[in-house]
């Protein structure tokens, strides 16, 4: 028979792995605010993409693209010239395909018709005010679009962008703008898309750098909250195993965390903290430096130099307060171990292990074994003894 003791083993450690990871990613969240990863990236994803500075310094004043962010950019020349970035300025995390195509013609070849000739939009040279910040993003793509839908529209105007990027000595840019514009055989909707799977393309790469540094993030405060909360996953067995109170008030507070989430999104960091904080009242949860001290007291030989390791007294007493360091650097190096698992365990994120405990509450209903006056399943009507 399934051993469900095993199966609240199991809960029990899940739940501390989901909430520790709820911890590590509000964590990672925090730190990408203060240093604005993602816009950092977005930003160095352009200068490779585009091959030019300039290009994209022009890029990011375009009133497209400035409707998204508020504050000043430092131009890339007087960034280089040791000029500090303005610390109001937060640039966009996010540009979306389109407004990166419409600005990016628009800087290349400015928006508007007058016979054969292109004259620039009046929106290119707009230059939001500090206030009424949506009014100016309004303004700015109305105007903006007017001429680049008709550029966008209009096949002829895919001939005159070929001459104009032909005109062009950007090296890589000119090369594969070229690309793409012939890929469209002059058919303008076809030249949009090219542009846009151009761009999704390389945010694709972007994302990765951001995710690659988002998981080495995540191992460095994974391992900080490890090691200051003491969460040896090889003690946490144990005491589970061996103690059925802790292993009740663990189960209860991850039951009713699956219950108030309804088992569609993982719950908020608040509400997994405070539920496991709920259980701590219930039974003393095995982690914790209190655990760590208690075990280093009772280690009295210790296990580095051989001899006995007594722990000190309190004066007047005969029982233990504090252990000698040997004692304390012997149960640290046994619970490394232990640290490094529930590291690398939460690092696989929340979503995976609130998917995980979800299965498992399924599956620890569907195997609760009955009360003990319900164990003999009732006999039907019209029948004397069960089948």
């Amino acid at each position: 028979m399934f051993d469900s003791a095993l199966l609240d083993v199991a809960i029990g450690l899940i739940f501390l792995y989901l909430t520790l990871s709820l911890i590590t990613t509000a964590g990672v969240e925090l730190i990408q605010n203060l240093v604005n990863k993602r816009a950092k990236d977005l930003e160095k994803g352009l200068k490779e993409l585009l091959q030019d500075d300039t290009l994209v310094d022009d890029f990011y004043d375009h009133p497209l693209v400035r409707a998204l962010y508020l504050g000043k950019r430092t131009p890339s020349t007087e960034a280089a010239a040791g000029k500090k970035a303005d610390k109001t300025c937060q640039l966009p995390s996010y540009i979306p395909s389109r407004t990166f195509v419409l600005a990016l013609l628009d800087v290349i070849q400015p928006a508007g018709q007058d016979g054969d000739t292109v004259k620039k939009s009046g929106a290119a040279e707009a230059t939001p005010p500090p206030a009424k910040h949506q009014e100016v993003a309004a303004r700015a793509t109305a105007t903006a679009n007017a001429g680049m839908e008709f550029a966008l529209t209009n096949s002829q105007a895919v001939s005159t962008l070929r001459k104009t990027v032909m005109e062009m000595k950007r090296g890589d840019l000119k090369q594969a703008l070229l690309t793409l514009i012939d890929a469209a055989d002059e058919d303008a909707e076809r030249l949009r898309k090219n542009l846009e799977e151009w761009y999704d393309h390389a945010m694709t790469g972007v994302a990765s750098w951001f995710k690659r540094w988002s998981q080495y993030v995540s191992l460095a405060i994974g391992l900080i909250v490890v090691v200051a909360i003491n969460v040896d996953t090889i003690a946490v067995v144990t005491d589970l195993n061996q103690n059925e109170i802790v292993r009740e008030a663990l189960v209860e507070a991850a039951d009713g965390i699956v219950q108030t989430s309804g088992g569609q999104t993982p719950p908020t960091t608040t509400q997994a903290v405070d539920a496991l904080e709920a259980a701590s009242k219930k039974a003393a949860l095995p982690i914790g430096w209190s655990t760590l001290e208690a075990k280093a007291i009772g280690n009295v030989d210790c296990m580095l130099c051989g001899d006995s390791a007594a722990a000190t007294p309190a004066a007047g007493s005969s029982v233990a307060t504090s252990a000698p360091l040997c004692a304390w650097i012997g149960v640290i190096l046994l619970a490394i171990p232990g640290w490094l698992i529930s590291t690398l365990a939460i690092s696989l994120g929340a979503p995976f292990w609130f998917d995980l405990l979800n299965k498992f509450i399924v599956v620890r209903g569907a195997i609760k074994p009955l009360p003990d006056d319900e164990t003999t399943p009732p006999v039907p009507s019209g029948r004397t003894t069960p089948l």
